[in-house]
């Protein structure tokens, strides 16, 4: 049976001794270790837990279990603390640690936090082993120099593992999408993939978001992504509506590695990859003294903008193709033959709201069923239907905006009810009456509070 390889950090051998020993005679395979290096070199190797002193050598223990963390995000770290501090004390170390053991160590009670920790280890690397398996590779589609060219950049960038990137492009280009694929092509596939969008709330209420927050009379603490993903990648959408005030706490997550939580006291670890994306023109945001120019110029280091469908038509037929055979076998119909539309139809039409615009219309197609006689998807059809009309009856009509004007979050929470009420919950129909994906119906949903 395998033995459990356990490393037993600390500068003091006499305090280091008995508990190697302990572990020893209870069949563990120890090493040990009395400075930083020497328990980096043992971590390098394959661990399945680590005791890590908070003087080791000298060092920070904080620091050193950071470092831990980044070489082995899976392993779990037991931090040995000196006996006149309280272990319920908060500090950077105990926030870093699995579990603090107070010294002299009571030997009587190894057995049981190296159960814990062991355990939890081996669970961490079976759940990456999972995400891993299960999810699915993220599919940038499309042959066109332009998209050759975005490709080429993710396969790129994939290996710079912890340089943030700025995706750029106009609404429904795929900017998620890429952010998706920059993760799945690198070593952080396996890891959280968690995605924040910056609303335009007030500054304290996104900082909880972003950041997470202590526990407080209030409840308890609460995670943010820099705390769900630390070793993943953190997503965050439309970056040009960050609070100013939280732009300079961005930038110290992406130079630093460490944030602080809301209410905190101090800094937290975290070794999350920061992808940033905008669908306006950063430069001129930076220029016009909106934007602060340190983070934007950090974020651009390592840049993908993406295309509008109207300047690589070339990819709609891989595209329509595409979304009708995924769509047809989501709703149960036929898969089309082909799909088919007039030539000037197709070139002539703007796509103003791209990709995700040509998606939309082909779910429509599909879920209504505009089949011809020989099989074939008929994309003309669903391109002259008005498919953004309001009143009914095929006549396409524009909202009035009353004298008094109205709160546009109340207007779009009063649709996505109206659509799941229409059709009995169903996100994928709700979405499409409001030409929007199932991934911003199901975001909406979340934002608004509402049950579909």
């Amino acid at each position: 049976m395998y033995s459990r390889r356990v490393l037993v950090a600390d500068s003091d051998a006499l305090a280091r001794w008995p508990v190697a020993e302990r572990l020893r005679s209870s069949g563990f395979a120890v090493v040990e270790a009395r400075t930083a290096a020497d328990a980096l070199a043992h971590v390098v190797q394959g661990l399945d837990l680590a005791f890590i002193d908070e003087t080791l050598a000298e060092s920070d223990g904080h620091r050193v279990l950071s470092n831990v963390s980044r070489v082995d995000p899976d392993l779990t770290c037991v931090a040995f603390i000196r006996d006149d501090r309280s272990v319920a004390q908060p500090d950077p170390l105990r926030a870093s640690a699995f579990e603090v053991m107070a010294k002299p160590v009571a030997l009587d009670a190894l057995g049981a936090v190296v159960a814990r920790g062991v355990e939890v280890t081996r669970l961490r690397r079976e759940l990456r082993a999972i995400r891993h398996a299960v999810r699915p590779p993220a599919a940038i589609l499309g042959d066109s120099p332009a998209m050759q060219r975005v490709r080429a950049l993710i396969e790129r960038y994939a290996t710079s593992a912890g340089s943030p990137v700025l995706v750029t492009g106009e609404a429904g280009t795929g900017k998620r999408l890429v952010a998706r694929a920059l993760h799945d092509a690198g070593v952080r596939a396996a890891s959280p993939l968690l995605s924040i969008a910056c609303t335009g709330t007030s500054a304290a209420a996104f900082e909880r978001e972003l950041f997470g927050a202590e526990s407080a009379p209030s409840g308890p603490r609460t995670v943010g992504p820099f705390d769900a993903a630390s070793d993943g990648t953190v997503v965050v959408t439309n970056v040009e509506r960050l609070p100013a005030a939280l732009q300079i706490r961005l930038l110290q997550v992406i130079e630093a590695r460490t944030f602080r939580r809301a209410g905190g006291a101090f800094d937290v670890s975290t070794d999350a990859r920061v992808v940033a994306t905008s669908s306006i023109d950063l430069d001129e945001r930076v220029r016009a003294g909106d934007f602060r120019g340190d983070l934007f110029y950090r974020l651009s280091a390592l840049r993908v903008d993406l295309p509008p469908l109207r300047a690589r038509r070339e990819d709609v037929p891989t595209l329509t193709q595409t979304f009708a055979e995924e769509f047809a076998r989501e709703w149960g119909r036929p898969a089309p033959v082909a799909v088919r539309t007039d030539g000037d139809t197709l070139n002539d039409y703007a796509w103003a709201g791209n990709v995700r615009e040509l998606r939309n219309v082909i779910e429509r197609a599909v879920l209504l069923g505009e089949y011809q006689t020989d099989g074939c998807l008929d994309l003309g059809a669903a391109l002259a239907r008005p498919h953004n009309s309001v009143t009914g009856g095929g006549r396409s009509a524009a909202f009035a905006l009353p004298a008094g004007g109205v709160d546009l979050e109340d207007v779009e929470r009063g649709f996505v009810a109206q659509a799941l009420a229409r059709t009995g919950g169903n996100q994928t129909k709700a979405a499409a009456l409001l030409s929007i994906h199932r991934d911003q119906i199901r975001y909406r949903i979340e934002k608004f509070g509402l049950k579909s």
